[in-house]
């Protein structure tokens, strides 16, 4: 266990991110590098494969291996949640041998995890956001050693429905393909309505909007090449045009991708 009384932080923050949109703040991902996941109102559902946790207000859950393909489910309208993603994390050693995941109860700690989350609901300019990061560091180190040896959470993680699993990969596999509910009830072999209700139930989105977050989140990949053109981005994403391409990005990220290249620029 570490000397609380030592004047360090437990590690460099790597990225952040709220509500789906991504900041880079460092290069690359490094030793020792872990995903903090803060759930500040509502829950969330993680999924790791097939299978599932619901993580409920004032949770922290820590991710050590990101090898395995990790998804956030939640609903726009009343969950709020925030991703760290921490290079050189001295607390690896909540981490039994072989676990990827560890869950903390941080309700004794929400007030200061709420006051670096209200703090990035505000416009920051990259400056402000490399600066601010230092801050975040020092804030969760002083919480994680005067709070997390002492408040991990027993859980386990369940198994999602068949026919969901079964939507959701093929979406994620042929996301660049023309896809549409008629397709899936297909493949689902099942109502279309049935199928969308089924899907929206479970992973608080329609099947046509999780299609479309998918391919703005490959999008956002494609465009960190800078030999590929917005249009091309656009079509390889499985966009049927350039102008809708622009339009969904921007709804879902706030900018537009000619921005969002912009950004990944200066923080990289």
């Amino acid at each position: 266990m570490f000397d609380k009384s030592q004047n360090f932080t437990f590690g460099e923050l790597v990225y952040l991110s709220f509500l789906d949109y991504k900041i880079c703040c460092r290069n690359f991902r490094k030793d020792n590098f872990v995903e903090m996941i803060y759930v500040k109102s509502g829950k969330i559902k993680i999924t790791s494969g097939r299978k599932y946790i619901e993580l409920s207000e004032n949770s922290l859950f820590f991710i050590s291996d990101l090898s395995e393909n990790i998804n956030i489910f939640f609903d726009e309208n009343t969950d709020e949640f925030y991703v760290f993603g921490i290079n050189g994390f001295l607390g690896r050693n909540i981490f039994k041998e072989n676990e990827m995941f560890k869950i903390i109860d941080a309700r004794k700690i929400k007030n200061q995890l709420n006051n670096i989350c209200d703090a990035l609901n505000f416009d920051l300019d990259i400056s402000e956001l490399f600066a601010y990061s230092e801050n975040i560091m020092s804030i969760i180190t002083s919480s994680y050693f005067n709070h997390i040896y002492c408040h991990s959470v027993n859980f386990k993680f369940h198994k999602m429905p068949i026919e969901c699993n079964k939507l959701r990969q093929y979406i994620e596999d042929n996301y660049n393909c023309n896809i549409n509910l008629d397709v899936l009830a297909e493949i689902a072999h099942m109502n279309k309505y049935y199928v969308s209700h089924m899907f929206t139930k479970f992973f608080y989105i329609s099947p046509i909007s999780y299609l479309i977050k998918f391919r703005i989140s490959k999008s956002k990949e494609l465009l960190l090449s800078e030999n590929l053109s917005i249009s091309d981005v656009s079509s390889m994403s499985g966009f049927a045009s350039h102008s809708y391409f622009s339009q969904a990005f921007k709804k879902i990220c706030g900018i537009s991708p000619t921005n969002f290249r912009e950004i990944y620029k200066k923080t990289c």
